[in-house]
Parts: C-alpha cells; structure tokens; sequence
C-alpha cells in the first residue's frame, strides 16, 4: 500500500512514461506540448463533447462530482465547432413583407448591428444564415 499521494502518483507517472516508450509515443512533441494524465483527460473531454456525448455522461465517463469541471476545466472550447452548431439551427423566416423585415429586425435589436456588437468574439467571424 502507498504511503503517500506522492509515491502514488510517482509509480503512475513511472508506468505512463513507459507505456509511451513501449508504443514509440514521444512524451513531447514539436510544439513543446506534453503528454501527461491531465492532458489526456483534456483530450478525452473534448472528444466525448465533440462526439455529442451528453454533458451528463460525460461526466459520469470523467467521474467528476461537478459538471463544471467536466465542461469548464477538460473542455477545451478552442476545438468545438461552434460554427456547425450555429448552422444546425433552423433558419428564421419572418411572415413580413420582405421590406418590412430590416425594420422589425432593428426593433427587436435583432439586425446584424446587434450580432456584431453582442455575439461573442468566437461566433463574430461566422455569420449565421439568418442575419441580414
């Protein structure tokens, strides 16, 4: 038995690293980018997510207490495809005439003033189909 967390967690970095030399994995790559347990977890948030994994399960897979960390801190939202799930909304059609439709737009600060100025910087490079 251990006697400590950190001897624990010595032997697990001892067998990772050697799991990674016996499948010729290098432990860092080109971008000095590191692989330890923390990354791989990371990566495998991120997969579970964007596979369409129910955040529920996700963390159940994780076997996080709290779903923030499961979301927040091993999603990394830099590789979700925020603009497919943009597209995959339906489009909005309005039963105006189509002169009316800008000015009703404006009105309800819907126009593409308002994507702009609220969108988040993430989304403001993608315009969805139904902005004007």
């Amino acid at each position: 038995m251990f006697t400590n967390v950190d001897q624990w967690i010595g032997i697990r970095l001892r067998v990772l690293n050697l799991d990674l030399k016996a499948a010729g994995i290098r432990k860092t790559d080109e971008r000095g980018s590191v692989i330890d347990v923390h990354a791989m977890r990371m990566t495998l948030a991120t997969m579970l997510n964007k596979a369409g994994v129910a955040p529920r399960t996700a963390q159940e897979i994780m076997r996080h207490s709290d779903i923030r960390q499961t979301m927040a801190t091993y999603t990394d939202a830099s590789l979700l495809n925020v603009n497919a799930a943009l597209d995959s909304l339906p489009t909005m059609t309005s039963t105006l005439p189509d002169d009316e439709t800008p000015n009703m737009m404006r009105a309800t600060g819907t126009d593409e003033t308002a994507f702009r100025n609220l969108a988040p910087k993430s989304c403001r490079r993608h315009r969805p189909k139904w902005a004007i």
